[in-house]
């Protein structure tokens, strides 16, 4: 199962119902690319796993010790100059996409309440982590600097403003009506198959997603979109409407 905009969805509810309110008690950076958080809350300790490799990238909670540098790295330090006693208050994906944010609050020098934001994108080799101000979305740091050598259309660098990555003119699923559905299809290159509009259209619906309504609604998969008349496009909203309805539902089973 590819770790997609549902799939990641489902992890920012689990990661809500077990570590909103929780105290960061340690930081670890055991890889270039990996973080290991140990948060406090309700009388327990969690260890939440952060990695943006580019073969693997995924954030959840484990049960797994992976040994620490004997010098941690300047990120790792950073990270706990700002983290270090913050508590996690609110865990959402971005845009349906591949993004989670992480909104932590404490306290600065004056006693004062700040909020810092932890951006995680998992997007294989585009992959990275970031910190930045929740409220004037300028970054701190990243585990990855992306500059403008790396890549000219979006840089990831200290002191610049946060923007989301490209989406392509994606869609969010989960507010598209049924007349806006139906319009897409009749208005969305017609010789295209119908499971690769599905993930062509929206973000978080991976091509097993796009199989999976298809076949829900009966559909062969390979079906162009110029063979979809208002009747089948019925059919077709029916089965995208009943997974949407799923997530919004928070009903998720592996």
């Amino acid at each position: 199962m590819p770790l997609d905009g549902i799939v990641l969805n489902c992890i920012a509810d689990t990661l809500n119902k077990t570590l909103i309110n929780g105290r960061i008690d340690k930081i670890h950076q055991t890889e270039k690319d990996e973080l290991f958080f140990t948060v406090r809350n309700n009388g327990d300790n969690f260890k939440l796993l952060i990695t943006a490799s580019s073969n693997y990238p995924r954030i959840h909670i484990t049960n797994n010790i992976k040994s620490n540098p004997l010098q941690p790295p300047v990120f790792c330090m950073l990270l706990r100059k700002h983290l270090i006693g913050a508590r996690i208050r609110e865990i959402k994906q971005l845009n349906f996409d591949r993004i989670l944010e992480i909104v932590f609050e404490s306290k600065d020098e004056l006693k004062s309440t700040i909020y810092k934001s932890f951006i995680i994108e998992i997007m294989g080799k585009h992959s990275n982590i970031i910190l930045l101000n929740t409220d004037s979305r300028i970054i701190i740091d990243s585990i990855k600097r992306v500059g403008q050598n790396i890549s000219s259309k979006r840089q990831v660098y200290p002191g610049l403003v946060y923007n989301l990555p490209p989406s392509k003119d994606k869609y969010n699923p989960l507010y598209i009506e049924k007349d806006r559905f139906i319009n897409l299809i009749n208005n969305t290159q017609q010789g295209i198959s119908l499971y690769k509009f599905f993930y062509y259209t929206f973000n978080g619906i991976s091509p097993i997603i796009s199989k999976e309504i298809c076949f829900l609604a009966d559909f062969d998969e390979s079906t162009s979109l110029a063979e979809i008349n208002s009747n089948l496009a019925e059919k077709l909203w029916i089965s995208f409407n009943l997974i949407l309805e799923k997530i919004k539902q928070k009903n998720f089973l592996p």
